[in-house]
C-alpha cells in the first residue's frame, strides 16, 4: 500500500503505467481499461489487453468525489469534517479544460470576480475573489502556505482546489472572514507516466500542457515529475485582450513508501496580458439614473475595447518548496515545510469613467472620461512549519490530535511610479479609438511592507464512541506589521487568539451531523501590507481596516449540517445553514469619525453533491442560498437597502459527464447567478446586474489506451450577462461569449 502526506492512497490491482495513471486521474475507474503492450507482452492485441473491473483498496478518492483533505491539520475524512467544504478535483478541470483559478472556482456556487474594482478604478487584477460578501483574494493558499500577489493563477501543475467556507483563522491564521482557498499542488509519486494535452480554440486559443512522472532507476524510492505549461489566446467576444503565459514545475521526491519522505517542489510562470477593463454601462437599465440627457443611450459593442496600446498585465511568480516527513515508531507523524516564493507584477489599464459635460444630444457623441491604473509591486514571503500528527487514548477517548508552529515573513514593495500624460484625451463611448496610453518611469518613491508572524496551533479530535466526536482548535498568532513610505513609518503589533469547536453524530457509518462555531481575525494592514494613521472614504468603500491604532476586524460564524454517503459511498451529498457575523467593521459616526462601530452579517443555506451516481454517471453540484444585512452602520449598496455588495442572493453550479460507451463520453454543466447589487451610491449607473443563466457542454472519445479527442463549447446559447461590476458602476466585464476548443490528450 502506497502512502503519500502519511494518508494511504489507492493501489489499483493489475493495472500498471499509463493506464493506472488514466485510472488515478478518475478516467475510468469502474470501466474495463485496455492496458498497453509492455515489456513482457509486446505483442499483445488490443483484445488481449482488456483487463477486468479495477478493485479500489480502501478509502479512497472516486470520480469527483474527494475523500481526504491535504491539510494535517484536518485529521478526518471529509464526511467526518465539521465545515462547508468543497473540493474540484484535477478531473474536472481537465475535463473543463480550465485554466486560472477563476475558471476553476466556476464550480463553487456563491463565489467568483463579481467586483471590477473600486470607484471608477482601479480594474480587478488577477483572482479577486468574491465569497460570501468578502474579499477572499488574501485568504489564497498553495499546499496550506498564504499565495500574496494578485496575478491570475494557471493551475497546470494542480492536483485540486480546496474551498473552506466560513472562518479560516484557527486553521490558516489571519484571513477574511468568509473562508479560504487552497491550491493543492501535483507531487512526484511512484508509476511512470506521460500525459500531453494541446489545444486550440476559437478567440485565436492555444494551449499545450505535459505532465510527466518517472521512478528513478539509479535511486531508490525515488521519482521525479515535470509539468510544462505555455498558452496564447484572447477572450472570445472581446477585441485586444489577450492571455500569454508559460510555465514550468519540477518535483522531486526521496523515501517514497519509507518512513522518511523528501519532496523538493519548484514552480515558476510568467505572464504577458493585455488586462480587461471592461466596458461602460452605458445603456444598460439603470445607468441614467434620473439624469433625463442619459435615458435613450445605446449599449456599446461587447467586444470593444478602451485601453491603449500601453495597457499591460505582466508577472512572474517562483516558489520553491523542501518538505520532510517521519513516521514515527509510535505511529505519529513529523512534518516539516519550508518555502520561498516571490511574485512580482507590472500592471497598467486604461479604462473609461465618468460622461463628459454637457452630454451631446447625439448618442452616438457621447464621451467618456478616461482614466488609468497602474501598478508595480513585488510580494515575497519565507516561511517554516512544523506539524506533529498523533493518535492515544485516554480512557475510554480516542484522541487524533494535530499541532504544529509557524514562523513567517511577508513582505511587500510598491515601487514609486510616474505617468506620461497624467490625462488621456475622452474617447467616443460607441466607438472607442486604439493608441498610446501612458509612459510609466520608476520614480524610486518606493512604499514597503512587512508582516512578521509567531503562531501556535493545536486540533483534537475526540471520539467518544462509535457515534460521537468532539473537535476543537486552537491557535496563538503573534503579528507585526511594519509600513514605511518616503516620509512615515507605521508599525502595529498584537496577539491573535481564534478557535473553533464542534460536535459532530454519525446515525449511520455513511452519514453524519454536526454543529460548529469558529471565530477568525484579521488585523489592520494585513490584507494591503500598508498602514495609515487615519482611515480614508476610499478605504471605507474597498471594507479594509489600515488604521494601525483601530481593532482587528473579528468573524464568527455558526454552522449546521450534515453529509451523506450514498450509492455505495461513491456520491457524497452536503447540506449546511450557516450565519456569519463580522463584528468591528468601519464607519463613519454622527461627528465625522471613523469608528469601529459597524456590524455585517451573512446567513444562509449551502447544498452540495460530488461524485459518481452510476458508474457512468458523474456530478459535481453546489446550489447557495445567502441573506445579507448591515446590522450596525450605514450600508454600502448602491439602492440604500441594507445588504452587502457582490453577495448573489441565489446562485447554483452544475457540471455531469456520463460515458456513453467505453470510448465516448459526454458531459453538459450550468450556472445561474440570481444578479447582485454593488457598492457605492449616489451615481446615475446601475445599482444591480441582472440575473442569467449560462451553459457549457463537453464530448471526448477515446480512439485508445493512449489517445482521445475533447471538444468543448462554452457559453452554449451565447448568453450576454454582466460577469462583473464596478463599485460605482461606471463599466462592467461581460461574460464569455459562445466560444470552442478542440483538445487532444495523449498518454505514453
Amino acid at each position: 500500500m502506497a502512502y503519500i502526506k502519511g494518508r494511504k492512497h489507492q493501489t489499483v490491482r493489475g493495472v500498471t503505467g499509463s493506464a493506472a495513471y488514466g485510472l488515478l486521474t478518475g478516467m475510468a475507474l469502474s470501466l474495463p481499461v485496455l492496458a498497453q503492450p509492455n515489456a513482457a507482452n509486446p505483442n499483445a492485441t488490443q483484445a488481449e489487453q482488456t483487463l477486468s473491473e479495477v478493485q479500489v483498496i480502501g478509502d479512497e478518492n472516486i470520480g469527483y468525489k474527494v475523500n481526504a483533505l491535504s491539510s494535517d491539520k484536518f485529521t478526518q475524512p471529509v464526511l467526518d469534517t465539521t465545515q462547508t467544504v468543497t473540493i474540484v478535483p484535477q478531473q474536472v478541470m481537465r475535463e473543463q479544460t480550465a485554466s486560472t483559478l477563476t475558471e476553476v472556482l466556476r464550480n463553487v456556487s456563491g463565489m467568483g470576480t463579481f467586483s471590477a474594482g473600486e470607484g471608477a478604478g482601479p480594474p480587478s487584477m488577477g483572482d479577486a475573489i468574491i465569497m460570501r460578501g468578502f474579499d477572499a483574494k488574501d485568504s489564497i493558499y498553495v499546499d496550506n502556505v498564504r499565495d500574496t500577489g494578485t496575478i491570475s493563477r494557471d493551475v497546470f501543475n494542480t492536483e485540486a482546489v480546496e474551498v473552506f467556507k466560513g472562518p479560516a483563522g484557527t486553521d490558516a491564521g489571519r484571513s477574511a472572514p468568509n473562508g479560504a482557498i487552497n491550491l493543492v499542488t501535483k507531487q512526484a509519486r511512484k508509476g511512470n507516466f506521460s500525459d500531453l494535452s494541446i489545444g486550440a480554440g476559437t478567440a485565436r486559443y492555444k494551449r499545450s500542457t505535459l505532465d510527466l512522472n518517472r521512478e528513478l532507476d539509479g535511486l531508490p524510492n525515488a521519482a521525479f515529475r515535470l509539468n510544462l505549461m505555455g498558452e496564447d489566446a484572447g477572450v472570445a467576444g472581446r477585441d485586444r485582450i489577450t492571455n500569454r503565459r508559460w510555465g514550468i514545475a519540477p518535483a522531486l521526491a526521496l523515501g517514497l513508501g519509507t518512513p522518511t519522505r523528501t519532496y523538493l517542489n519548484v514552480q515558476h510562470v510568467r505572464q504577458n496580458n493585455v488586462p480587461d477593463a471592461g466596458i461602460p454601462t452605458v445603456g444598460l437599465s439603470g445607468f441614467s439614473g434620473n439624469y433625463a440627457p442619459l435615458e435613450n443611450m445605446p449599449e456599446p459593442r461587447r467586444k470593444n475595447f478602451y485601453g491603449s496600446s500601453s495597457d499591460r498585465d505582466k508577472s512572474e511568480s517562483t516558489m520553491a518548496t523542501l518538505r520532510f516527513e517521519h513516521d514515527l515508531a509510535s505511529g505519529a507523524a513529523l512534518r516539516n515545510t519550508t518555502r520561498w516564493a516571490k511574485t512580482s507584477q507590472d500592471f497598467l489599464a486604461t479604462f473609461s469613467a465618468f460622461p463628459v459635460m454637457p452630454i451631446s444630444p447625439d448618442p452616438n457623441a457621447l464621451m467618456l472620461q478616461r482614466q488609468m491604473f497602474s501598478k508595480d509591486v513585488s510580494n515575497e514571503i519565507y516561511t517554516n512549519q512544523t506539524n506533529l500528527n498523533t493518535e492515544f487514548q485516554t480512557g475510554a477517548l480516542t484522541h487524533e490530535v494535530s499541532m504544529g508552529l509557524e514562523l513567517t515573513r511577508e513582505q511587500q514593495i510598491n515601487y514609486g511610479q510616474q505617468r506620461t500624460p497624467t490625462a488621456l484625451p475622452p474617447i467616443n463611448a460607441q466607438n472607442p479609438s486604439y493608441g498610446p496610453g501612458a509612459n510609466i518611469v520608476r520614480t524610486g518613491e518606493n512604499t514597503r511592507g512587512r508582516t512578521d508572524t509567531l503562531a501556535l496551533y493545536a486540533f483534537d479530535t475526540i471520539k467518544l464512541d462509535a457515534r460521537w466526536q468532539l473537535n476543537g482548535g486552537l491557535r496563538l498568532d503573534r503579528y507585526k506589521t511594519t509600513f514605511r513610505s518616503v516620509n512615515d513609518s507605521i508599525s502595529a503589533s498584537d496577539n491573535l487568539l481564534t478557535w473553533k469547536a464542534g460536535v459532530l453524530y454519525k446515525p449511520a457509518s455513511n452519514g453524519s451531523m454536526y454543529a460548529n462555531y469558529a471565530v477568525a481575525q484579521q488585523p489592520p494592514g494585513s490584507s494591503t501590507f500598508s498602514l495609515v494613521n487615519s482611515m480614508t472614504t476610499m478605504d471605507l468603500v474597498r471594507g479594509i481596516v489600515t488604521d494601525a491604532n483601530m481593532k482587528p476586524q473579528k468573524a464568527k460564524t455558526m454552522e449546521l449540517g450534515t453529509k451523506w454517503e450514498l450509492f455505495n459511498r461513491s456520491l457524497l451529498l452536503t447540506g449546511a445553514l450557516f450565519r456569519t457575523d463580522v463584528d468591528n467593521e468601519v464607519e463613519i459616526d454622527s461627528s465625522g469619525e471613523f469608528n469601529q462601530i459597524g456590524k455585517k452579517r451573512v446567513q444562509g443555506l449551502e447544498l452540495s453533491a460530488s461524485g459518481s451516481i452510476t458508474r457512468d454517471w458523474d456530478m459535481l453540484a453546489s446550489y447557495t442560498y445567502q441573506k445579507t444585512k448591515v446590522v450596525r452602520g450605514v450600508s454600502a449598496v448602491a439602492d440604500g437597502s441594507s445588504g452587502l455588495g457582490y453577495a448573489p442572493k441565489n446562485s447554483l453550479s452544475l457540471w455531469s459527464t456520463y460515458r456513453i460507451s467505453g470510448a465516448a463520453t459526454v458531459g453538459a454543466g450550468g450556472r445561474y447567478d440570481s444578479g447582485f447589487k454593488r457598492w457605492v451610491r449616489d451615481y446615475p449607473s446601475p445599482e444591480q446586474t441582472p440575473s442569467y443563466w449560462t451553459m457549457d457542454a463537453m464530448a471526448t472519445y477515446r480512439f485508445n489506451a493512449q489517445t482521445d479527442l475533447q471538444l468543448n463549447v462554452f457559453n452554449l446559447f451565447d448568453k450576454q450577462y454582466v460577469a462583473a461590476i464596478n463599485h460605482l458602476g461606471l463599466r462592467y466585464i461581460p461574460g464569455l461569449g459562445r466560444s470552442a476548443r478542440v483538445t487532444l490528450n495523449y498518454q505514453f
